[in-house]
Formats: structure tokens, sequence, C-alpha cells
């Protein structure tokens, strides 16, 4: 079947070498997270630090996880100063491009109360329900309940999040790594027809 596998391998492809060669990190070497961490950086989606470590027990900001999914979505982030919908983001925010981009297409969204909220720990319940959409699997997410918890069990279902933890939970940085080198290995689906008789499809690399 259609992975996102393949659009990750064309994106590295695209990529200078050294860009795809997979880092060293100190603390996650020999760890349960090395192979996971070491596929997202060698992407280029996630970084380590510059002291030679990536602290995969470390969690990340909503401003810093809109940055990621924007990379995710291969879609540009647009220009560091960007009047966004929020009034806690303003246009010198370092991340009001992404933060725009990202919620323009519809990666994210702000909260009830009209705020972004940036500088907040982003949750494995929010992480969770970007990358089920990424994915296309929101409908099976929704008719299983909704957020959160229908989207906590479609991804176990697909076999993307294998850990016990609370929605309102905040995710690591380790935890985000596996979350995209198992979603890699899901198929991608893609609605094709709308309406009462809407058919879904499997395709490869597409987002």
């Amino acid at each position: 079947m259609k992975k996102l596998t393949a659009l990750l391998l064309a994106l590295c492809l695209a990529l200078p070498s050294a860009v795809c060669a997979a880092p060293s990190y100190s603390d996650t070497a020999g760890s349960s997270y090395e192979k996971y961490v070491s596929f997202a950086t060698a992407l280029g989606f996630m970084e380590g630090y510059p002291d030679g470590t990536f602290q995969a027990e470390e969690t990340m900001t909503r401003a810093e996880f809109a940055a990621l999914a924007v990379r995710l979505r291969g879609i540009d982030g647009g220009s560091a100063e960007v009047q966004t919908p929020f009034p806690d983001v303003s246009a010198g925010h370092w991340a009001s491009g992404v933060i725009s981009s990202a919620v323009g297409s519809g990666i994210l969204k702000g909260y009830p109360d009209g705020y972004f909220y940036p500088e907040e720990k982003i949750t494995v319940g929010e992480a969770i329900c970007v990358m089920i959409g990424m994915l296309g699997y929101q409908y099976f997410a929704e008719n299983q309940g909704g957020y959160p918890q229908g989207y906590l069990a479609q991804a176990s279902s697909l076999g993307i999040w294998r850990t016990a933890a609370n929605a309102d939970s905040v995710i690591t940085r380790g935890m985000i790594a596996e979350l995209i080198y198992r979603a890699s290995e899901v198929d991608i689906l893609r609605q094709v027809s709308y309406g009462q008789t809407a058919e879904l499809e499997k395709k490869r690399g597409v987002t």
C-alpha cells in the first residue's frame, strides 16, 4: 500500500547529503529513542542542540510544534513577521509566520478564547490530532468520539502511538520523534469525493 515514507524519502533525496546524514547524539545513543531521533533529524524535521545532545525528555512549545508541523507538511512557513489573528502572537513573534501557515492550512488551531498560547507546551492529544489529520484519518477519529479520545484510539489502531499517556499530558521530543517515525509507515488517506457518497483512497507520498 501507499505510505508517507515515499514522501519523506523524496524530500531526503532533494536535500543535500549532509542534511540527510543521520546525526548522532550523545544522550540518545543506545537508547530506545535512537532510531526515531536519527530518522526525524536526518530528514531535517527536528534538530539537536549545540552541545551534541537531543534532549529527548524535553518538551516542545506550541510555537515550536507549529514550525515542525509545516516542515512535515512541506509547506512554506512564510515570513518571520506575519500578522496573525491571535492577540498573543504579534507580527514580531519569531513563529508568527509558521503559526499563520499552520493555522491557515488547517494543521493547527487556536483555542476557543481566541488565543494561540505559543509558549504553552504541546500536549499528547494535540500532537496526535495533528498527525492524524496529516495522515487523513480524522473521519475515523471523529467517529470514535472525536477529540481527544477518538484521536488517541485511531492513533493506537494505526500503530503510531503505543504509549499509555493522558491526552492532556505534555509530549516529549523523543515521543514526537517516535510519532514521526511510526507515521511514516502508515498509508495516507485522501478524500477524493464529497457529499453523502464521499470516498476515500490511499495515496503514496501525498499530503
